[in-house]
């Protein structure tokens, strides 16, 4: 959230930061949960994804890795250090508290699945879900009242099977290996591990609560968990969300969404095929859930979601961990909610990284508090909901935790599967209460929600219910699926908003060669603070300025950039941007040469922009990862023993070379190159004249950054490693009247 009169704050060493290419999970016309893994999957181990964490002793970070060939995953902790040589800045090396396994040499780490397979039982595991009215322990048979419903089971337990069919299974989903055996007419499908594969899922690191809420009762809330353990969570497509935790890597609790009780059978079954489960990124939150203002009670909530899995959210009660409090008999505590059994039309599959917060990131701006003293879990509704349109999702979690819909109605032609993306938000006055909410859809529109009444019955889409800009080339939508990012301009007193395009849903996007692009756009909107009435003191569009611009409606209205890369058969490629200056248009009517805004094409086939952008520094230049997906090659996997897992039915390695990432550094006010040189372009550990002026570069898929004070040390999972710069830039903290 861009708060608009707090400038940006200090940086945070020890960073672990994950660039990776988002995955194809579905197929048209299947329903985005039926489709098959999609067909980049290697067949070996493959690390899926590097955590971002902070309020960890400096140099530690975790990340996530499945094998194919037998559908498990596992987390693994690293510790990271400085190294001396310049092509190798980092090294990294497996975390002492986590352990070594000896007998491993090609990956020596002791992992989660490692502490999970050497259980000597499954019963003390706390695995909880939900019944369709409460939270339950994850188990068949307990006192009424408390249980699995009769729907949950009847899932488990075919009529045509024996009757103790579905107990078998459950216990079988627990972890239980009795049971399982190579043939399938006297058990269940033999597992490598009892976790699952991990594809799409981040990993979310909480510690003591970070938001820094300035209530004496938050303050308070802080110093008694300031000790509480430190907390891994990801989602898996064993059907659970796992909870593991920070120190050690042993699991403390899981949750299995209603919404994949239908699909837990096929993990047993012998013809299994890779299926998607719980696969969104899950976030945490602090939030006061008290009734009254005299009796706070504050609670750390997690929010999970099923991704390409299917439809849906659900929120848990994480504030205790390891604790008593963390308990089969408190399960109707611990589970807060569930949304994924699909019943709803607005809500889709929901695909949404967490949105940090740029001043805190280990605070999280979904979860919060509104204009309305209520505290929410804001979110787009996802894509392929039956109603196949953007809707913001307001989670109510205190009081009856009603959902607000707030729909936003596209002017062109529909789009099959349409649905919000992920939310960036607006601070605009200060109080750490979001006014404004911009977010994307698949056909281009950005919106502009308006949270900033009193009321939520007067929320609204802002720019009269229209798009505040339509992404589009040649006539053709560009989607937008990462949430946007926000700078106030210094001299232009508006707000960029600059975003990037691109699409990886489907299997067929990722031969889409449509040209995608990166916007930045003025929003001329005026605030002021209500001086009376039900909204006084609260922030409210300044109308009083006849001759203050619109929005842009097309490219004609921007500037056009290029960039262009450099030729080089092997090794890093570098590149630039060739900018055109503009002057932007302040008043109504613009002079033929004023812009609203510019916009750069991509210019590798099939390049795209999957997450948002970021300013490394807390200033005005902007990093760009943009990636080209990898083509399929005409390999088969290896046929799997019986102690694995099946052969699988579809490719499973990338023609070599066919995936990329690029690192592009662009200033958001005038689309041109930083005037520092940021990149260090020759390799010797240092940023100097002999670097060139270089703004773009490849970089790996995945890779670790430690910030320091002089830049950023990257190290990618080939043991390739680069250096960044710091960028000096002034710091603006300008109050909300720098907007009227």
């Amino acid at each position: 959230m861009l708060r608009i009169t707090n400038g940006p704050q200090a940086l945070i060493l020890g960073i672990f930061a994950g660039i990776g290419l988002a995955r194809a999970p579905h197929a048209e016309p299947l329903p985005l949960s039926q489709a098959p893994a999609e067909a980049t999957l290697r067949c070996t181990e493959a690390v899926s994804g590097i955590t971002t964490v902070s309020g960890m002793p400096a140099g530690t970070g975790f990340a996530s890795a499945y094998n194919p060939q037998a559908w498990s995953g596992y987390l693994f902790a690293h510790r990271v250090f400085a190294a001396p040589s310049a092509a190798h800045p980092l090294a990294i090396e497996p975390h002492p508290d986590w352990g070594v396994t000896a007998d491993r040499p090609w990956r020596p780490h002791r992992t989660t699945a490692d502490r999970l397979d050497a259980l000597p039982g499954i019963d003390g595991r706390l695995i909880l879900s939900h019944n369709g009215e409460h939270g339950v322990p994850f188990r068949w048979t307990i006192e009424e009242g408390t249980q699995l419903s009769r729907t949950q089971q009847g899932m488990l337990q075919p009529p045509d099977r024996d009757a103790d069919h579905g107990p078998r299974l459950l216990d079988y989903l627990r972890g239980a290996r009795t049971h399982e055996s190579a043939s399938a007419a006297s058990g269940f499908r033999p597992r490598a591990s009892r976790q699952g594969d991990i594809v799409h899922s981040r990993i979310w690191h909480v510690g003591r609560p970070a938001a820094e809420y300035a209530d004496k009762s938050y303050r308070e809330f802080a110093a008694r968990h300031a000790n509480r353990p430190a907390m891994l969570y990801v989602g898996g497509n064993d059907g659970m969300l796992h909870g593991f935790a920070a120190a050690t890597g042993e699991e403390i609790i899981a949750y299995v969404p209603q919404g994949v009780y239908r699909h837990l059978p096929l993990l047993a079954d012998h013809a299994y095929t890779h299926r998607y489960l719980v696969d969104g990124s899950p976030f945490t939150g602090d939030a006061d859930l008290g009734t009254t203002l005299g009796a706070p009670a504050w609670k750390t909530l997690l929010m999970g979601t099923l991704g390409a899995g299917g439809p849906g959210y659900f929120l848990l009660d994480v504030t205790d961990p390891g604790s008593d409090r963390f308990r089969e008999s408190l399960a109707t505590d611990l589970v807060v909610m569930d949304r994924t059994d699909g019943s709803d039309p607005d809500i889709g599959h929901i695909f949404a990284h967490p949105t940090p917060s740029e001043a805190n990131a280990r605070r999280t701006l979904q979860i919060t508090r509104t204009n309305n003293r209520r505290w929410a879990a804001i979110v787009g509704n996802g894509y392929n909901s039956r109603r196949e349109r953007p809707v913001l999702l307001v989670q109510y979690l205190d009081g009856l935790r009603e959902l607000l819909k707030m729909e936003a109605v596209p002017t062109g032609p529909e789009e099959p599967g349409n649905g919000l993306s992920a939310p960036q938000f607006l601070d605009v006055n200060g109080d750490g209460i979001p006014d404004f909410v911009y977010a994307g859809d698949l056909q281009g529109n950005l919106w502009k929600f308006d949270i900033a009444a009193a009321s939520d019955s007067r929320w609204h889409v802002a720019n009269q219910g229209a798009a505040l800009y339509s992404a589009a080339r040649d006539g053709r939508p560009q989607p937008i699926t990462a949430a946007p990012v926000l700078r106030v301009h210094p001299q232009a007193g508006g707000l960029l908003v600059a975003f990037g395009t691109g699409r990886a849903l489907t299997d067929a996007d990722r031969s889409d060669h449509s040209v995608q692009s990166v916007y930045a756009i003025m929003d001329y909107t005026r605030y002021a603070l209500a001086g009376q009435g039900a909204d006084q003191g609260k922030v409210v569009i300044d109308a009083s300025l006849p001759r203050r611009p619109t929005a842009p409606r097309s490219r004609s209205e921007l500037m056009e950039q290029k960039l262009r890369d450099g030729d080089r058969p092997a090794g890093p490629s570098y590149g630039s941007v060739q900018s055109t200056p503009f002057a932007y248009c302040v008043e109504t009517p613009c002079s033929a040469d004023q812009r609203k805004g510019w916009y750069v094409d991509l210019p590798q086939s099939r390049e795209r922009v999957l997450q948002s952008l970021r300013f490394p520094d807390g200033g005005q230049v902007l990093e760009i990862i943009s990636q080209v997906p990898a083509q399929p090659s005409s390999a088969k996997a290896p046929q799997a023993s019986p102690a694995t897992a099946p052969a699988l039915a579809q490719p499973c390695e990338d023609v070599p070379g066919s995936a990329r990432t690029y690192r592009t550094w662009i200033h958001i006010a005038t689309g041109a190159p930083s005037q520092a040189r940021t990149m260090d372009a020759d390799g010797d550990g240092r940023i100097t004249a002999d670097d060139g002026h270089v703004v773009r570069s490849t970089a790996p898929a995945h890779e670790i950054r430690l910030t320091t004070r002089t830049g950023e040390k990257r190290i990618g999972l080939d043991g390739q490693g680069d250096t960044t710069s710091s960028i000096p830039t002034i710091m603006l903290r300008p109050g909300w009247r720098h907007l009227k």
